[in-house]
């Protein structure tokens, strides 16, 4: 069977046989890098979704509160209230992770 006719048949299975289609690709797709809790945790947040109890909070909100804790964040910074700026200190993590 080609990846053209896999992709035509599963075009015309129905949304709930192609959300479980997507679930098993991804599970072969797995490369391991999520660690067992970290999977536990994205299975529990899914079913939450699943039933209609996660809440969603629009992108341009979540934008918006983030800009201003940064500008607050800056001003901490600006008034000696922090000794590393918001800049360095965000440098600082993902550097941290990075070397995990």
């Amino acid at each position: 069977m080609t990846k053209d006719q896999i992709l035509a048949e599963a075009r015309a299975l129905d949304p709930k046989q192609r959300e479980e289609l997507i679930d098993d690709l991804r599970q072969i797709h797995d490369d391991g890098q999520l660690a067992p809790e970290q999977r536990a945790e994205l299975t529990r947040r899914l079913a939450a979704i699943d039933r209609g109890e996660a809440t969603f909070v629009p992108g341009e909100q979540v934008m918006r509160e983030l800009r201003e804790r940064v500008r607050r964040r800056e001003a901490e910074f600006e008034r000696g209230a922090m000794s590393t700026s918001p800049v360095d200190e965000v440098v600082d993590r993902v550097r941290s992770r990075a070397r995990k």
